[in-house]
């Protein structure tokens, strides 16, 4: 298993175009085989800030969803929106356990 966590800067003013893109890209990618989770959320203090988090099965689940066309739809609405830049981040999982 694995988890992604990835932060996204966008120009503030186009904050409400990127949550429909969001919304657009979470939901269709919540469909892919492999995905166990894809939660997106804005910052709740910085307008321009958005956050995702993933979990996927494997590394081939992971790179499929990377070419889904729904990426690149995504990719152009944060261009329109005035990307800053973004990070992403992969972890590999060796265990879990419940925390509460």
């Amino acid at each position: 298993m694995l988890i992604v966590h990835a932060t996204i800067e966008v120009d503030p003013d186009h904050h409400d175009a990127v949550l429909t893109a969001c919304a657009a890209l979470q939901d269709a990618t919540r469909a892919e085989a492999g995905c166990h989770r894809y939660d997106m959320s804005a910052d709740v203090a910085d307008r321009g800030r958005f956050y995702v988090t993933e979990l996927w099965e494997d590394d081939d689940a992971l790179g499929a969803h990377l070419k889904q066309p729904h990426m690149k739809d995504f990719g152009r609405a944060l261009r329109d929106a005035g990307l800053k830049g973004s990070t992403a981040t992969k972890y590999t999982i060796t265990g879990e356990s419940k925390l509460f």
